[in-house]
């Protein structure tokens, strides 16, 4: 549907009335405000931080969003002007990046390759998260920030602290970052009994529910248990323990025998299978640990533990586990439970 619209040009001579036409394909990509509020525009749909993506339709001047209007302003190729309601208006300049993960890169100055990894997650828009990136500058130094400010650990602390008694993180970090520069900082911002639950964005180009926004990014759950030997021991001996690390040669090492990496998962599979609700796996902090290593064991296991409770769900109920109700995934859940915790390096 194309609209006209009348741009007002002023120069030295005068004032000229310029009549353009505009259509859906002008709006295509990522607009974003001076306060960094954005919408999205793909295909026939419109996004922004609080609206899933719904169709939309561009017609005589307005947005026709379900049963919103907004009146719309094109005040040149590159800037819009929304009217949501009659006091509320968003002026955003259009991006030369069409996701928002790259635009934020850009805008802090760094590269960020996010690891390949596997999640069955749905996004959801309503929760807060703080928004924590692992990233290298042009010099190759390792830089921290929060929300896209550039911080130091402490100073993240203290903003963290002082928002809530309970956060959710979304953890942007690059595959090639040592695990321990990582995990140090993870456990720094959760002492002090600090309580949160902590996602970790991957590519996974298998889950339907990435944030298209964001890339095609995906989020993954991940919980964090920060234990003491006391409480490790309690686990490893109520527990059937199978210990995962990667040798100084980079072999992958599963209970100290070398397995293959294309054969590690296939070798996790025949473990959790022989005990499903009692299997803990320890993944083992050793120098040459990357996180992009961690996301690939921590997914490898969860493929193991989604496709058991695949066969469970199906067996008691006919469908895959993301189509039961909740209580059914209560009934489920206890017959393949997920249990990743982290253990120190001990051989050298």
């Amino acid at each position: 549907m194309k609209s006209k619209i009348l741009i007002v040009v002023q120069i030295f001579l005068g004032t000229f009335f310029i009549s353009c036409e505009y259509d859906t394909e002008s709006l295509q990509g990522l607009w974003i405000s001076e306060n960094e509020d954005y919408v999205y525009f793909k295909n026939d749909t419109v996004s922004s931080p609080y609206q899933f993506p719904e169709k939309f339709e561009l017609k005589d001047g307005y947005l026709k969003i379900g049963d919103l209007e907004w009146a719309i302003e094109f005040q040149s190729r590159n800037q819009i002007t929304l009217e949501i309601d009659s006091s509320d208006f968003l002026v955003v300049s259009k991006s030369k990046f069409n996701n928002l993960y790259d635009h934020r890169l850009d805008k802090m100055g760094i590269s960020l390759e996010l690891p390949v990894g596997f999640s069955r997650s749905r996004y959801s828009s309503k929760r807060h998260f703080e928004d924590i990136y692992f990233g290298y500058d042009k010099n190759d130094s390792l830089l921290l920030f929060l929300n896209e400010e550039k911080m130091e650990l402490e100073k993240m602390v203290d903003v963290l602290r002082s928002k809530s008694k309970f956060i959710h993180l979304n953890i942007a970090c690059d595959k090639n970052v040592i695990f321990s520069d990582y995990y140090e900082k993870l456990k720094a911002i959760f002492k002090d009994n600090l309580k949160g639950k902590v996602y970790h964005s991957i590519k996974d180009s298998t889950n339907q529910y990435t944030r298209k926004i964001w890339g095609n990014v995906s989020t993954i759950s991940i919980n964090h248990y920060f234990l003491d030997d006391e409480f490790r021991d309690i686990i490893e001996n109520k527990s059937q323990l199978s210990k995962i690390r990667i040798d100084k040669q980079g072999d992958y090492l599963l209970n100290e025998n070398i397995v293959e990496k294309i054969k590690l998962s296939e070798k996790l599979d025949s473990i959790f299978s022989l005990n499903t609700r009692e299997t803990t796996f320890e993944i083992i902090e050793s120098k040459n640990l990357t996180y992009g290593d961690y996301i690939f064991l921590v997914s490898a296991i969860n493929r193991i533990v989604y496709r058991k409770r695949d066969e469970f769900a199906i067996k008691d109920y006919g469908k895959n586990w993301y189509e039961l109700e909740k209580e059914e995934k209560i009934s489920i859940k206890p017959k393949a439970i997920r249990t990743i915790i982290m253990g120190k390096n001990s051989i050298h």
